[in-house]
């Protein structure tokens, strides 16, 4: 991991791509901006089947947003592959990347330690 103004960054792959997520276990979903999405749809690492609907998520503010709910095939966090995680898109084009709890919770036990990201324990159920 890297720290960035406090808050520590986590490399991870999406579907082949390499990505940097903010470390968030207050987001529910993993979530990526709409510049993310489109770029990811136009170089096939989405495919339009991947497209699951849409949904509202409350913000840091407290007010409520609209996004789109996507499936994210593969998210490769270090040597951990998770299949299948729910993401949101975010309508903002600049909106910043988390790696929420719909990841973190399949990850079983973790801690951050020394500015790593320890993985361990049993997942929870999806």
């Amino acid at each position: 991991m890297e720290k960035a103004g406090g808050i520590y960054k986590i490399p991870c792959e999406v579907n082949g791509l390499r990505m940097k997520f903010y470390f968030d276990t207050g987001a529910s979903l993993v979530s990526i901006s709409m510049k993310e999405a489109l770029f990811m749809l136009e170089n096939g690492y989405l495919s339009k089947t991947d497209i699951i609907g849409t949904g509202k998520s409350s913000i840091a503010d407290g007010s409520i947003v609209e996004n789109t709910i996507i499936n994210l095939r593969e998210l490769k966090i270090g040597s951990k592959k998770l299949q299948n995680v729910r993401a949101s898109v975010s309508n903002s084009l600049m909106a910043p990347i988390l790696l929420g709890q719909s990841a973190l919770k399949r990850l079983g036990e973790y801690k951050v330690q020394d500015d790593y990201l320890i993985l361990g324990g049993t997942p929870k159920a999806a």
